[in-house]
């Protein structure tokens, strides 16, 4: 029995394998700015092709090292993530669209937010 599969289903034939996709930083101070580098490798066939990364707070910006990967390459994702205004724990999402069978991957970055003591 064959099953046909739309393109949407097939995906590129390429897949990519991100080597993280968490990073906790543990407590730091506010008004400080992090950074987070994701490395991912098309594990593929067939190249891929990052479509767009979107972080769900304005308080994070990203740089993507390369778009386009062929089978076997390798790149990341940067993530530069502003404490300004944030205190306690958080929990920040950037979600990477790719056109591979699994669309979406989702990074995470945890940061536990503090205010420095003053001592007057």
């Amino acid at each position: 029995m064959v099953v046909a599969q739309s393109p949407k289903q097939q995906g590129s034939g390429g897949k990519l394998k991100f080597l993280n996709k968490v990073h906790d930083f543990g407590t730091i101070y506010r008004d400080t700015v992090l950074s987070a580098k994701y490395t991912f490798v098309n594990v593929g066939t067939k190249p891929v092709r990052i479509e767009s990364v979107h972080p769900d707070c304005q308080c994070t910006k990203y740089e993507l090292s390369r778009p386009e990967l062929m089978p076997g390459d390798s790149a990341y994702i940067t993530l530069f993530l502003n404490t300004e205004n944030k205190l306690g724990p958080q929990r920040i999402y950037s979600v990477v669209k790719a056109d591979t069978y699994e669309r979406m991957y989702k990074l995470t970055l945890l940061v536990d937010v503090d205010v420095p003591l003053e001592i007057e």
